[in-house]
Formats: structure tokens, sequence, C-alpha cells
């Protein structure tokens, strides 16, 4: 078995969506890990690189239609009474190349047979908690005033006089 080295493995995490590691279920970290870890032949493991590497390109180009100079689409000057520049954002390429970039995730994603943070649905996964989380991340004893905990302690009060 091959494993991805350091840096690629930060790679996997950043475009997975899961870089900062922090809401982030521990599950799926050991996923991508594992995944990492275990790749089964070299011509695997360079076709991960390969789209690690088209990641990357993605990437860049969505960022490059953030900045001001790509930004703006359209440039029009209108001449005549009134001299005026109308910048017009292109709103739509901006989606295109999110969608992209979206896409090759969803790739490597696929590749790997890990969970992708950076599709839709993906996303409000990583704040929700059910309540026994936050429940049994209280210090102290467990709360009495659960139900299970109440038919446990009928039932042994009956059985041993407490």
């Amino acid at each position: 078995m091959v494993a991805l080295s350091f840096n690629d493995k930060e790679r996997v995490y950043f475009h997975l969506g899961m870089g900062a590691r922090v809401g982030i279920d521990a599950g799926d970290l050991a996923q991508v890990e594992e995944a990492c870890n275990t790749i089964f032949s070299e011509y695997m493991k360079t076709e991960v690189l390969y789209q690690l590497d088209i990641c990357d390109d993605a990437y860049d180009a969505m960022k490059a239609t953030k900045t001001t100079t790509v930004r703006f689409g359209t440039k029009e000057f209108y001449a005549g009474d009134v001299n005026r520049t109308i910048l017009r954002e292109q709103i739509k390429d901006l989606r295109l190349w999110k969608e992209n970039y979206r896409e090759e995730t969803r790739t490597l994603a696929q590749m790997l047979h890990v969970p992708n943070y950076n599709e839709e649905g993906w996303q409000q996964q990583m704040f929700s908690r059910t309540g026994s989380v936050y429940i049994n991340a209280l210090p102290g004893v467990a709360d009495t005033s659960v139900a299970s905990r109440k038919v446990e302690f009928t039932q042994l009060a009956g059985s041993f006089g407490f």
C-alpha cells in the first residue's frame, strides 16, 4: 500500500472542505486519513495526485474571478453628451468557476470514497449536532431526569429495596 505525503494530505483536506478540521465529524476525518494512507497502487496514487493538481488549478481559477482586475468582465465606455464608463460584474462567471471547482472536488472525493464537505448538503452537517452530544459533553454525573434513567431507577428500586 502507498500513502500520500503530509503536504498532499493537507491538500486533500483543503479541497474536501476539511482544512480547518473544526466542526468536522471525527469519523469523517478518520475516513479521509485512512483513505490517504491506504492507497492500493502506485497508479492510483498518481491519479489522485493528478486530480489534486486539477483541483488546485480550478481553485486558482475561481480565486481569479474575485480579484478586481478580472471580476468586472465587461467595461463599456460611452462618449457623447456625458462621458461615462460602466463596469458590469459577471456574476455568472463566478458561479461557473465555483461549479467547476465543486465538480473537481466531487471527483476527488469519489476517487478516495470519502465525504466532500464542499457540497451544498454537507455544509449544514458541519454544524448540526444532536442534543445527546451536548449532554454527554457536560461535566458531572448524567442527568437523572432522563426517562431511561427514571425507568432504570424504578426497576432497581423495586427489586433491591432502595
